[in-house]
C-alpha cells in the first residue's frame, strides 16, 4: 500500500504498511525509539529526533498518504493502510476509486465509509475487521 521511513536521529527504518503494530513497536525499537506507535507523529521536521516520510508506488497509496497529515501517527498510517487492504471484495473497488478521486479529508472520513459502504452492500458480520471500533 504505502512504506514509512523513519527516522531516529542517525538511525532509519522502513515499514511497508499494513503491519503487524505489535512488529512496528518491536521494529521502532531496532532504532532506538521506545514509545508506542500511536504516539510517533508524521512529522519530517529536519529539527526533530524522530522523522516520517511516507511514500507509495501506487496510486491508491499516494492518495490514501493525502489525508494523513501531522497530527496523524504511525498507528493511524498503519490502520488506514490495513482497513483499505482489508475491506470487503464488494467495496473495494469503489473504495479505491473514492480515494484516487481523493474523496477523503481524514482518516475519520475514510473508516466512516468504509463501515457505510460495508453496510449498504450488506457484508457487515461478527468477524468482519471494520465492526465497532475494531479500527
Amino acid at each position: 500500500m504505502f512504506s514509512a521511513l523513519i527516522e531516529n536521529k542517525e538511525n532509519a527504518l522502513i515499514l511497508d504498511f499494513p503491519y503487524s503494530i505489535y512488529d512496528v513497536r518491536d521494529q521502532l525499537r531496532c532504532i532506538g525509539i521506545f514509545v508506542r506507535p500511536d504516539q510517533v507523529f508524521l512529522t519530517d521536521n529536519v529539527e526533530d529526533d524522530i522523522r516520517v516520510k511516507l511514500y507509495a508506488e501506487s496510486d491508491i497509496g499516494n492518495h490514501l498518504i493525502r489525508i494523513l497529515n501531522e497530527r496523524n501517527s504511525l498507528k493511524d498510517a498503519n490502520t488506514a493502510a490495513y482497513a483499505v487492504t482489508m475491506a470487503n471484495d464488494y467495496i473495494k473497488e469503489d473504495l479505491e476509486q473514492q480515494i484516487i478521486h481523493d474523496q477523503y479529508e481524514t482518516v475519520e472520513e475514510l473508516y466512516a465509509d468504509i463501515r457505510k459502504m460495508t453496510h449498504d452492500a450488506g457484508t457487515v458480520g461478527e468477524n468482519s475487521p471494520i465492526v465497532g471500533n475494531s479500527l
